[in-house]
């Protein structure tokens, strides 16, 4: 029913930036900061939290990753376009385990992604915890048979699937 959008410069606290009403808004642009522009020469951090409205009350439903984006006109930093992953998926008989090589995509190869302090470069998540696991550093591990799909997500939220298959 309505979201909170939190954001604030990299290394400093989140404060709320905006609340966003009604289940269709799927998208909002985030130009000012304490009544401030966004200064693109600065890294920032953004988080969203997802409410619906019960009995009067707001409940909170879900919440984003933290995002780190790193300001477009910054001298040394740049944002990451994509992942790149080595296998799109995996096929494991229960018990086996896999780890996933994973890329990141840089919007300007003459400059480095934002450093490992903002957060991991990689998270990683599994649709389905009974089928497969993964851990902090991308081990997928098969639990029992059945179909999945392991998230990679960048530090600035891009992500890509990778389709997981227990015999």
């Amino acid at each position: 029913d309505l979201y909170e959008v939190y954001g604030a410069i990299c290394e400093r606290k989140l404060i709320l930036l905006k609340t966003v009403k009604g289940s269709n808004n799927t998208s909002t642009t985030i130009k000012k900061l304490n009544g401030k522009k966004l200064d693109l020469k600065k890294n920032y951090k953004f988080y969203i939290i997802a409410f619906r409205e019960k009995d009067g009350k707001k409940v909170q439903i879900g919440n984003s990753l933290h995002i780190h984006i790193a300001g477009r006109k910054s001298s040394d930093t740049a944002n990451i376009k994509g992942i790149r992953v080595k296998n799109k998926s995996y096929t494991l008989k229960k018990g086996k385990t896999a780890r996933i090589k994973a890329k990141l995509v840089l919007a300007d190869k003459k400059k480095k992604a934002l450093s490992e302090k903002h957060g991991p470069r990689f998270r990683y998540a599994s649709s389905n915890k009974a089928v497969a696991t993964v851990t902090k550093g991308g081990k997928i591990k098969a639990r029992k048979p059945g179909k999945c799909t392991v998230y990679v997500y960048a530090i600035n939220g891009c992500s890509k699937k990778i389709r997981v298959n227990v015999r």
